[in-house]
């Protein structure tokens, strides 16, 4: 499979641009938000946790309202999670101590999309996406864990339940994640204006295909989303 999406790269970054020629090109940034889905995923790092997005892309004209548009961008993917832990240091008390964990999986991702230019609002401009996104793992997984707080109270005024975390083990421990993801893109955008150089936003979701930590029982797929803003040059 990474064979064929590295030979897939080649042949739409340096053929099709070479054949069509290149129309525009622009760079984007902005905030992103990501978590792991999976059962491994959802069982460590469920909740979105903020970053940086940002990437410099190039556009071919295939028709009057469709554009091969293929990019080169920085994605922070990962999660968060928060928990607790309940433990008895005595007959009498009983103890909650909260923890927050992050996992940082830092990629650089090659989004291949097609872009749809939508019927035009006044000076708004729509358009739509819809790609792959082959990504690579740069660096290892840069994880955190935190204590955020402890609580003792008395046992006999507590309603204990009993909750079992099978994340814990792996709480604060580095995600031994492969360094190939490959994930699906949708997204919708408008630009401002028919000058040469105009300005764009854009939010955009990718959801992950590849489980990224192989070899055992639970699952752990990327999920993104991203909110930008873009200058393309014309």
């Amino acid at each position: 499979m990474r064979s064929v999406a590295l030979a897939t790269i080649l042949v739409l970054l340096v053929v099709a641009p070479a054949a069509a020629g290149i129309d525009s090109w622009g760079f984007r940034a902005g905030w992103s938000g990501a978590r792991m889905i999976g059962d491994g995923g959802q069982a460590i790092a469920p909740n979105y946790r903020s970053d940086f997005t940002g990437s410099w892309f190039v556009t071919t004209r295939l028709k009057p309202w469709l554009s091969f548009q293929p990019e080169i961008a920085w994605v922070s993917k990962g999660g968060q999670d928060d928990f607790r832990l309940t433990s008895y240091p005595s007959p009498t008390e009983v103890t909650h101590t909260d923890f927050h964990t992050e996992h940082r999986l830092h990629y650089l991702e090659v989004p291949l999309l097609l872009r749809f230019e939508l019927p035009a609002m006044g000076p708004l401009r729509p358009f739509a996406l819809t790609g792959t996104a082959p990504a690579w793992l740069v660096g290892e997984d840069d994880s955190e864990l935190k204590q955020t707080g402890s609580t003792t109270v008395p046992r006999q005024a507590t309603r204990i339940l009993a909750q079992i975390f099978e994340e814990i083990p792996a709480a604060g421990h580095p995600i031994t994640a492969q360094r190939f993801d490959f994930g699906l893109v949708l997204g919708l955008g408008f630009w401002v204006g028919e000058g040469h150089v105009r300005l764009g936003f854009e939010g955009r979701g990718t959801a992950g295909l590849v489980d990224v930590v192989p070899g055992g029982s639970f699952e752990f797929q990327n999920q993104a989303f991203g909110v930008t803003t873009a200058i393309e040059v014309r």
